[in-house]
Protein backbone atom coordinates (compact mmCIF):
# COMPACT_ATOMS: atom_id res chain seq x y z
CA UNK A 1 0.00 0.00 0.00
CA UNK A 2 2.77 2.42 0.90
CA UNK A 3 4.39 1.94 -2.49
CA UNK A 4 1.28 3.43 -4.09
CA UNK A 5 2.12 6.81 -2.55
CA UNK A 6 5.51 7.02 -4.27
CA UNK A 7 4.33 8.01 -7.78
CA UNK A 8 2.28 10.81 -6.20
CA UNK A 9 5.38 12.15 -4.47
CA UNK A 10 7.35 11.83 -7.73
CA UNK A 11 4.78 13.96 -9.55
CA UNK A 12 4.77 16.61 -6.82
CA UNK A 13 8.58 16.76 -6.91
CA UNK A 14 8.54 17.22 -10.69
CA UNK A 15 5.89 19.96 -10.38
CA UNK A 16 8.08 21.87 -7.93
CA UNK A 17 10.80 22.11 -10.57
CA UNK A 18 8.72 24.75 -12.41
CA UNK A 19 8.53 28.38 -11.23
CA UNK A 20 5.06 29.34 -12.47
CA UNK A 21 3.33 30.72 -9.40
CA UNK A 22 4.39 31.28 -5.80
CA UNK A 23 0.98 30.23 -4.49
CA UNK A 24 0.93 27.01 -6.48
CA UNK A 25 4.51 26.30 -5.47
CA UNK A 26 3.72 26.86 -1.79
CA UNK A 27 0.73 24.55 -1.95
CA UNK A 28 2.70 21.85 -3.71
CA UNK A 29 5.52 22.12 -1.17
CA UNK A 30 3.06 21.77 1.71
CA UNK A 31 1.45 18.74 0.07
CA UNK A 32 4.81 17.12 -0.57
CA UNK A 33 5.90 17.69 3.04
CA UNK A 34 2.65 16.13 4.23
CA UNK A 35 3.17 13.03 2.11
CA UNK A 36 6.80 12.74 3.21
CA UNK A 37 5.78 13.03 6.87
CA UNK A 38 3.13 10.36 6.37
CA UNK A 39 5.63 8.00 4.79
CA UNK A 40 8.24 8.68 7.46
CA UNK A 41 5.70 7.90 10.17
CA UNK A 42 5.46 4.45 8.56
CA UNK A 43 9.29 4.09 8.52
CA UNK A 44 9.50 4.85 4.77
CA UNK A 45 12.59 6.95 4.13
CA UNK A 46 14.26 8.38 1.05
CA UNK A 47 17.61 6.82 0.17
CA UNK A 48 20.42 9.35 -0.19
CA UNK A 49 22.56 8.40 -3.21
CA UNK A 50 23.80 11.59 -4.92
CA UNK A 51 27.50 12.15 -4.38
CA UNK A 52 28.01 8.61 -3.13
CA UNK A 53 29.53 5.58 -4.89
CA UNK A 54 26.98 3.70 -7.00
CA UNK A 55 25.49 0.78 -5.07
CA UNK A 56 23.42 -1.61 -7.22
CA UNK A 57 21.64 -2.83 -4.08
CA UNK A 58 20.09 0.65 -3.64
CA UNK A 59 19.96 2.14 -7.13
CA UNK A 60 19.55 1.36 -10.79
CA UNK A 61 21.84 3.18 -13.21
CA UNK A 62 19.82 4.50 -16.14
CA UNK A 63 22.62 6.54 -17.72
CA UNK A 64 26.22 7.61 -17.41
CA UNK A 65 27.67 11.10 -17.65
CA UNK A 66 31.20 11.78 -18.81
CA UNK A 67 32.99 14.06 -16.37
CA UNK A 68 36.36 14.70 -14.79
CA UNK A 69 34.80 16.45 -11.77
CA UNK A 70 34.14 13.28 -9.75
CA UNK A 71 35.46 9.73 -9.61
CA UNK A 72 34.08 6.89 -11.74
CA UNK A 73 30.90 5.24 -10.50
CA UNK A 74 29.78 8.13 -8.28
CA UNK A 75 26.10 9.07 -8.53
CA UNK A 76 25.86 12.55 -10.05
CA UNK A 77 22.09 12.82 -10.53
CA UNK A 78 18.95 11.23 -9.20
CA UNK A 79 16.22 10.80 -11.84
CA UNK A 80 13.83 9.16 -9.38
CA UNK A 81 14.21 8.90 -5.63
CA UNK A 82 14.60 5.50 -4.00
CA UNK A 83 12.94 4.53 -0.71
CA UNK A 84 13.47 2.05 2.07
CA UNK A 85 10.93 0.60 4.47
CA UNK A 86 12.83 0.08 7.69
CA UNK A 87 15.86 -1.98 6.63
CA UNK A 88 14.17 -3.25 3.45
CA UNK A 89 14.42 -1.65 0.00
CA UNK A 90 10.98 -0.48 -1.11
CA UNK A 91 12.11 0.97 -4.45
CA UNK A 92 15.59 1.52 -5.89
CA UNK A 93 16.66 5.00 -6.96
CA UNK A 94 17.08 5.66 -10.69
CA UNK A 95 20.41 7.40 -11.12
CA UNK A 96 23.02 8.82 -13.49
CA UNK A 97 26.55 7.63 -12.76
CA UNK A 98 29.83 9.43 -13.52
CA UNK A 99 32.38 8.04 -15.96
CA UNK A 100 35.80 9.62 -16.45
CA UNK A 101 36.36 11.17 -19.89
Amino acid sequence: MLGKFLPVIDNLQRSLAYDDSDGLRGGLQATLKGFEALLESEQVRAIEVVGKPFDPRLAEAIATRETNDVEDDVVVEEAQRGYSLGEELLRPALVVVAKKV
